[in-house]
């Protein structure tokens, strides 16, 4: 009875062994399913954070959804969420704008349009011009115009920095758009000043109306404006009541545009700027297919002046400097061609005919 006590006992305690050698054999998978889902994790985390933004559960891995680097290698084009993606070797190019909300001439939309077909990378945002930046970005800019279209250095990674180097001038860290070639309106923050050296005024120095116009002696445009002006201050008592200034833009393609400027600056500085003008656009045929300065000697005399006065001043370029000026200071209000004037605040691009310059002058006279 005792025999089979004990070996009762052995067999009881045997099985005991094996069940709880089983228990330990089931706890090692379920332990190492464990190590492996945090493998995993890590594994997922670690994806996530080298793809950047762009992070995919491995659900979507394997049904073939959302976006992978794995997916876009090699990819020019994507489509995903319905949208579609095209891929460029630029980066991403920051734009600011500086505008007025409530300038309806100002609207940047169509300018902005017309940037992304140029630089599809650009990533645009604008700023009020009345904000704290707004107004230390016009300040730093030097604009006279807006609204102000500012890249940040990353243009010069662009594709078509070399070709749009022309039309940016940079301002230590940032480079600023010429908006002329945007073809906005805009609207100007301040005016150009009224006086030029060498020239008295035509019309009334204090009458009510201004207009300041940048023009080119050999342009046919800026003949018909000048015909335009002097009929409007030679009709009844506008003489009086309106004040005109003349800045010198000779355009490059002009041979002899910047030797007619010299010429009036040259008679302005015996008191005959204007007489002079008149001279230029009356002849402007004759003297622009010219090869020299002599006919512009000859007006010299014809007008009465100190010839050898002028003459030393012609040939000497003496005052390139102030032609110069005028043509930079042309470039501060974004003006690329001629005509340009403004009529008060006012801006004009192009030949305006006398009675579309009559009707304008005549708003302001009411005003």
């Amino acid at each position: 009875m005792s025999k089979k006590h004990d070996k009762k006992e052995k067999e009881d305690e045997k099985d005991w062994e094996d069940a709880e050698m089983e228990e330990e054999q089931e706890k090692k998978p379920k332990n190492k399913n464990k190590v492996v889902q945090n493998y995993l994790a890590a594994i997922i985390l670690l994806l996530g954070l080298l793809a950047g933004s762009i992070f995919v559960d491995v659900a979507q891995l394997i049904k073939g959804e959302g976006i992978s680097l794995k997916r876009l290698e090699g990819q020019d084009l994507f489509t995903y969420g319905g949208k579609t993606w095209v891929a460029y070797n630029s980066p991403a190019v920051n734009l600011t704008v500086v505008n007025d909300e409530n300038c309806d001439t100002c609207k940047a939309d169509s300018a902005i349009l017309g940037l992304k077909t140029a630089i599809p990378t650009v990533v645009p945002r604008e700023v009020s011009v009345n904000s704290d930046e707004g107004k230390a970005l016009l300040q730093k800019t030097g604009a006279k115009m807006i609204p102000v279209f500012i890249f940040d250095k990353s243009i010069e990674k662009s594709e078509v920095f070399d070709k749009i180097q022309n039309v940016l001038t940079q301002k230590d860290d940032i480079y600023v758009l010429d908006t002329s070639v945007l073809g906005i309106q805009g609207k100007y923050n301040d005016l150009p000043p009224f006086a030029s050296k060498n020239q008295e005024v035509l019309g009334n120095p204090d009458a009510k109306v201004s207009i300041i116009e940048f023009s080119d002696f050999q342009c046919p445009y800026c003949k018909m404006l000048a015909d335009a002006i002097s009929q409007l201050m030679n009709t009844g008592d506008y003489k009086n009541k309106v004040k005109v200034s003349f800045k010198t833009l000779p355009l490059s393609f002009h041979a002899q545009s910047n030797d007619a400027a010299m010429a009036a600056e040259c008679a302005g500085e015996q008191g005959k700027f204007w007489p002079m003008h008149d001279m230029l656009f009356a002849k402007q045929a004759d003297w622009g297919n010219a090869n020299d300065i002599t006919k512009f000697k000859s007006y010299a005399v014809q007008l009465k002046l100190d010839t050898a006065k002028f003459n030393q001043c012609l040939d000497s370029k003496k005052y390139q400097a102030d032609i110069d000026a005028d043509a930079n200071l042309a470039k501060d209000y974004n003006i690329s061609g001629t005509p340009a004037l403004f009529v008060n605040d006012q801006f004009n691009s192009g030949a305006v005919q006398f009675d579309a310059l009559k009707q304008q002058v005549d708003a302001l006279l009411a005003k």
